[in-house]
């Protein structure tokens, strides 16, 4: 089905197994796409082409670590222009990890072959779930650059999907000794990779869901356009819950009481959080006044004019899809002296793009200011030298952060129930966080 010419990733050598497993689906391939790849490295270095930017710049980092703000495959078209300039086999790297995209490049004749790097962090088995024509079971890169951060700074690369990435070998999931009933609250991020994991080792797993939806803050995240990475991850789990057998019961609020008629014997808490509009604003109640969840889940009308208050990377990447792509004229309205300041550290690659694409799509940003009411003109901010202004809005959006949601845990107190608490109902965290957390909790129970 997909015969690639030549494929190797960069980071085959990556995970338990993997340049074993992967040569018995692409044998005699591996050595000569090393081989190939560097020389194709030293041609690339010594090409002059206008638009292909030097990535030993700083600033274009993110463009040789491309966030999810650039498409897949962005590189093919200048690679067409090296392989007509060029007499060896040439490879091109860049948001490559979608087969068919891969498949058509190589049957036009654009290039020769396809490189993986963060691809193959995420799913070391990448290509032989390729060979086999699984395409559902690989496991998606969200392109969130988090790996690149991690090992940069604290020398580990860190992966947002995998949680085992890169320490397959000493981080694995032992079979449990002993089978237990582990029931899983919350079905987000966290919740479903708590399910997947302690399934893995041998329990009995049952997860239940309050809303008729998997998923949690990954249906809104994954909702813009350019988050297809967030979007596809969601379905991947979904997916793999359903591929192991794992009941999951949607509908299904829970507390103390009807975790303790299960009579598990551990409960895994990930109730997640919610967004809000503080009660201290006035008109926090006005039919103008939205939470970033409505919008994002198309859920509520947005008007031309647009206040977004929050300039986290939630407010500010609302900010940047609502002028990219619905042409809205928005300003951002941040309390911090600077945007994506708050809140877990966004990559570089990330923080430097999104501000670019803030810039070009005309959206306006107000450091230092605080919104004090919601009227019929729109927001009223005050700024830290005490001016006060009108900002006209026919939408004023909140996307100030989350609350966790109400914890159980102490309500289970000598029940019996050996009780954990992972994902944003512990501490509002980033999806990294969560699933490392939910993995960590249950590889071991």
């Amino acid at each position: 089905m997909y015969s690639f010419k030549y494929y190797a990733p960069v980071a085959l050598f990556v995970g338990r197994g993997c340049v074993e497993e992967n040569a018995s689906a692409f044998p005699d391939k591996n050595e000569r796409a090393f081989v190939i790849t560097s020389r194709f490295a030293e041609g690339y270095r010594n090409l002059a082409l206008d638009d292909v930017r030097c990535v030993l710049e700083e600033r274009n980092v993110m463009y040789c670590v491309s966030p999810y703000y650039l498409p897949k495959g962005y590189n093919v078209k200048y690679a067409k222009q090296i392989k007509a300039a060029v007499n060896i086999p040439v490879f091109v790297a860049g948001g490559m990890d979608d087969p068919e995209l891969c498949e058509e490049a190589i049957e036009k004749g654009w290039i020769d072959g396809a490189t993986l790097a963060r691809a193959s962090l995420v799913d070391p088995f990448y290509p032989q779930k390729v060979a086999a024509g699984k395409l559902e079971d690989i496991r998606p890169c969200m392109r969130c650059t988090n790996c690149i951060e991690s090992t940069l700074y604290n020398g580990m690369p860190l992966c947002s999907a995998n949680p085992a990435a890169m320490r397959e070998l000493m981080y694995n999931v032992p079979k449990a000794p002993t089978a237990k009933k582990v029931v899983v609250i919350g079905g987000g991020v966290a919740g479903m990779q708590a399910a997947i994991t302690a399934h893995e080792a041998g329990h009995q797993v049952e997860l239940y869901e309050a809303s008729d939806i998997l998923g949690g803050h990954l249906n809104e995240a994954g909702s813009h356009p350019f988050k297809y990475g967030i979007h596809d991850l969601n379905l991947w789990y979904q997916h793999e819950l359903k591929k192991l057998g794992i009941p999951v019961h949607l509908n299904s609020p829970m507390d103390a009481e009807k975790i303790k008629a299960l009579k598990p014997d551990v409960a895994v808490l990930s109730v997640g959080s919610y967004h809000f509009i503080p009660k201290f604003v006035k008109g926090y109640d006005h039919e103008k006044a939205v939470l970033c969840y409505d919008v994002l889940m198309h859920k509520a009308e947005v008007g031309q004019k647009v206040v977004v208050v929050g300039g986290g990377l939630t407010g500010s990447e609302l900010a940047y899809d609502l002028a990219a792509y619905e042409h809205k004229d928005v300003t951002v309205v941040e309390a911090l002296p600077d945007i994506l300041s708050a809140g877990a550290p966004v990559q570089k690659s990330v923080n430097m793009m999104l501000r670019d694409l803030l810039s070009v799509n005309n959206v306006k940003i107000c450091a230092n200011t605080r919104i004090s009411a919601v009227t019929d003109e729109g927001a009223v901010v005050l700024a830290n030298d005490g001016t006060e202004s009108v900002i006209e809005a026919d939408t004023v959006i909140f996307a100030i952060g989350l609350k966790p949601n109400k914890s159980y845990a102490h309500e289970l107190l000598g029940s019996g129930i050996a009780v954990y608490e992972v994902g944003d109902g512990k501490q509002v965290a980033n999806i990294q966080r969560s699933t490392s957390e939910a993995y960590e909790v249950t590889r071991m129970l």
